[in-house]
């Protein structure tokens, strides 16, 4: 009962403490309550809202910062994003957060020079920052020069944090499409499964591997086991549509991509491959 009575008086201080930084603290658990739960956008609004009335009162308020930037990024809201952590990384030159999730929206934004830039600043202060080491490893990736520069962060990655299984899907990944090494890329991504059964991008990793060696039952059976983890999941949907189409089975195909079409109706990509298809299917 002590317990409970300690908590409720640290909640109402928390909370019910006026000052220039009340407004800020509140937005703060609005948007952590959001973080856990996606569901009640009541309470993603309320965290804007006082968040952005917080920062009038109190501007260089460094973790009300951070938390505005990241509600714009949940919203999409990149340029607004991308001002919040410029700022934030300026006026705390030492927060690898804040340089991590300044590289994470210049990624999204296509701005991949600046973004290597911010995720190189976030890991000189957080050097084990798995996730970091990851991303910056992808970036490496598309670049021929810097190809073993990606094999170190991934390995470097799976060391800071072996249950980290994005780094090991991300190694497999490295060794199928830059080394063209199937069997080694194929021990990476049945290891990030151990680590995590649910690893979607794993799953859809070993479906593309068995497609290329033309095992297309192994590789339909991956991509379901994906889309039963995550329905939402759109590569795994392409992959599908590719296999039934390379079997002739074009009505299979376009059912598939129709489905990956409704959740991201804008992907060229996949309406490109549903054209190519449908004008195949009407030869047959």
């Amino acid at each position: 009962q002590s317990a409970h009575l300690v908590t409720a008086i640290s909640l109402k201080d928390f909370f019910g403490e006026i000052d220039a930084a009340a407004e800020v603290r509140l937005g703060i658990a609005y948007l952590r309550y959001f973080e856990t739960s996606r569901k009640e956008e009541t309470y993603f609004k309320h965290a804007v809202a006082l968040l952005q009335a917080g920062l009038q009162n109190c501007p260089a308020h460094e973790s009300g910062c951070y938390h505005l930037g990241l509600a714009y990024s949940y919203r999409n809201e990149l340029e607004a994003a991308l001002q919040q952590f410029r700022a934030l990384s300026k006026t705390a030159p030492q927060d690898a957060l804040a340089f991590f999730e300044l590289a994470k929206i210049l990624n999204r934004m296509g701005k991949t020079e600046e973004a290597i830039a911010a995720y190189q600043s976030s890991l000189q202060l957080w050097p084990d920052n798995a996730p970091a080491l990851t991303q910056l490893g992808k970036l490496y990736m598309q670049e021929e020069q810097t190809t073993a520069a990606a094999a170190e962060c991934f390995e470097r990655a799976r060391t800071a944090q072996p249950s980290y299984t994005p780094a090991h899907n991300a190694l497999g990944e490295f060794f199928a499409l830059k080394k063209n090494d199937l069997a080694t890329a194929r021990q990476h991504f049945l290891r990030a499964l151990r680590y995590d059964p649910d690893e979607v991008a794993a799953l859809n990793n070993l479906g593309t591997s068995a497609m290329a060696a033309g095992n297309y039952a192994e590789s339909l059976s991956y991509f379901n086991q994906a889309l039963a983890r995550d329905p939402r999941f759109i590569p795994a949907y392409g992959n599908l549509a590719f296999v039934y189409a390379l079997q002739g089975e074009h009505a299979a195909a376009q059912k598939y991509l129709r489905r990956a079409l409704e959740l991201d109706p804008k992907n060229a990509r996949l309406k490109s491959m549903l054209k190519q298809i449908t004008k195949t299917a009407q030869h047959f």
